[in-house]
């Protein structure tokens, strides 16, 4: 086996391991964030009802009938909080809740996000730290491991050829 059909064998393992190691890493880094702004929701701790006022698809696509729910709360001052409730519920369940208060909390500007998610915030974050650093390794693991190889086979094949040569 040739040094060429060598490093065609590990680039087709290791450049799609790369980039799914690279978006997974995106992904989480995103996490981060979101858990981030909800940690700040939390310490923040302004919690106010809001209304259940309308359901809507769960998936798009989809032709099963699951909801999510939608959430208004309108602060004194006029802004409005709109935030979704991701729950999968079927038509029944949903259309119950049309009218329901929810507890949320908001920012006191724009954001706001559903207790539930900002009480877990702090464990989110954790996680989602944890992941990327998992992955961020593993995406330099991968390079490294694809490249030291490489450099290492050619030297010592270079080693060898000088050796059969001078003997």
């Amino acid at each position: 086996m040739t040094i060429k059909k060598e490093r065609r064998g590990w680039l087709i393992i290791t450049i799609p391991a790369f980039i799914v190691s690279l978006v997974l890493m995106v992904g989480f880094i995103y996490g981060i964030y979101d858990a981030l702004i909800r940690c700040e929701l939390k310490r923040l701790n302004i919690a106010v009802e809001a209304t259940i006022v309308k359901k809507w698809p769960t998936d798009i696509e989809s032709t099963d009938d699951r909801w999510d729910l939608i959430y208004l709360y309108v602060d004194e001052n006029g802004v409005e909080y709109w935030g979704r409730i991701l729950t999968g519920w079927d038509t029944q369940k949903a259309e119950a809740a049309m009218g329901k208060k929810v507890k949320i909390y908001i920012d006191g500007k724009d954001k706001s996000d559903y207790a539930e998610y900002v009480e877990d915030a702090e464990k989110s974050f954790r996680l989602m730290l944890i992941l990327s650093i998992v992955f961020t390794a593993l995406t330099g693991f991968i390079l490294v491991f694809y490249l030291i190889p490489h450099k290492v086979k050619k030297k010592n094949s270079n080693f060898t050829k000088e050796r059969m040569n001078s003997g």
